[in-house]
């Protein structure tokens, strides 16, 4: 009875938004691990840094492709949205932009030499919160909040749309944001004067994710489907990583394909349900509810990002060298992203606040019970 209650959870999901943690707190590691290909050493400690570079950009591609899957397919009225989504990130946002602007305060004398937070603080607390992000690991939230305001729109469109409509805007992504690239770097000319606005992370993605996770679902069991998916997207990482590598060399900064993070995020979302798909008994509830638990603890590794790095560091410095910086930034990712699920766990356990960090409202489970669902 175990194993039939977990299987109707989608496991697959919660274990592609702890892949996608890992990725998003990769890329926050500077040069200890993300920008490592730009300190000498040897030649496969560079190779491997670059294709990790390519693979981490993917997370928060994945994140939105994830959102798309599990929001754009309910029905919801628009005081629903706004209340229990958009309102829910805007106090988390609002409310950590204020605590870190006060640590920055504290602690960065940059921000202590500014006489308008000494004379002025809750006037300039509050337009610094209104119009910066603080940290700049934050952007994403603000997309995030930005694709819940547009919610409404996007399930419309996306409900009614045919297969054929997704897979035209799949081609027409990947073809102006890969295909055209790669012509264009042989060509030696500019991107594409064409404008497309709306091939950001927050509109494009959560669509396409919504086709693959509600859509697609059952062609992940298809090798004819999967073989030839895996090909080209290795093709694809592969030659990022090579342009990567030849703007180093001509720019001294690294640049790579605008697609490759869409194709990541869809050949991972595809493997890894074709993998969780051979377990036909479902997986133990308790890894279900581990793994469940590791997945909720997403926001807080975004909002407490900057702390989770700065004061677990020590873990890196003193693993590296001993180890090296793979093993070391491993190590370093797993008791960091630990602590912020763990930290995350607990705040669920409050009460009122519990709520806004995903936790269910215990209220709604009431009147559900009693109503017999």
């Amino acid at each position: 009875m175990e194993r039939k209650e977990n299987s109707k959870r989608k496991i697959y999901l919660d274990i592609l938004k702890i892949i996608a943690m890992g990725m998003v707190f990769y890329v926050h590691t500077g040069t200890l691990a993300m920008h490592h290909y730009s300190i000498s050493g040897e030649r496969s400690s560079y190779w491997i840094s670059l294709v990790l570079y390519v693979l981490a950009t993917a997370g928060p591609t994945v994140f939105f492709f994830i959102s798309g899957g599990l929001l754009l397919g309910k029905e919801e009225s628009l005081k629903v949205v706004l209340l229990k989504r958009v309102l829910r990130y805007a106090i988390l946002l609002v409310g950590f932009k204020i605590i870190q602007l006060i640590f920055l305060i504290k602690t960065n004398p940059a921000y202590q030499a500014i006489p308008e937070y000494h004379t002025k603080p809750v006037s300039i607390v509050l337009k610094v919160v209104y119009s910066d992000p603080v940290v700049w690991q934050y952007w994403f939230l603000h997309a995030y909040i930005a694709f819940l305001l547009f919610l409404p729109f996007l399930r419309a469109m996306v409900q009614k749309l045919k297969d054929s409509a997704f897979i035209y805007l799949i081609i027409l992504y990947l073809f102006v944001q890969e295909v055209l690239m790669i012509v264009e770097y042989y060509w030696e000319n500019g991107r594409l004067s064409l404008d497309f606005p709306y091939f950001g992370v927050g509109i494009i993605t959560p669509i396409i994710g919504y086709y693959f996770i509600n859509r697609f679902n059952d062609l992940t069991k298809n090798i004819k489907v999967m073989i030839p998916l895996n090909i080209a997207s290795m093709f694809f990482i592969g030659f990022d990583v090579f342009y990567a590598n030849k703007m180093l060399e001509k720019t001294s900064n690294i640049s790579n394909l605008g697609g490759t993070s869409m194709i990541i995020a869809i050949v991972l979302f595809c493997d890894v349900k074709a993998v969780c798909d051979l377990f036909k008994k479902g997986f133990p509830k308790w890894i279900g509810y581990v793994l469940g638990i590791c997945a909720s603890g997403s926001i807080i590794t975004f909002l407490m990002d900057p702390q989770l790095h700065d004061y677990t560091q020590v873990i890196y410095d003193k693993l590296c060298p001993k180890t090296n910086w793979l093993i070391a930034t491993i190590i370093w990712m797993t008791c960091s992203l630990l602590i912020g699920i763990i930290v995350a766990w607990i705040l669920r356990l409050i009460p009122f606040v519990g709520i806004l960090f995903g936790a269910p409202d215990k209220k709604k489970k009431e009147k559900k019970t009693e109503g017999g669902e």
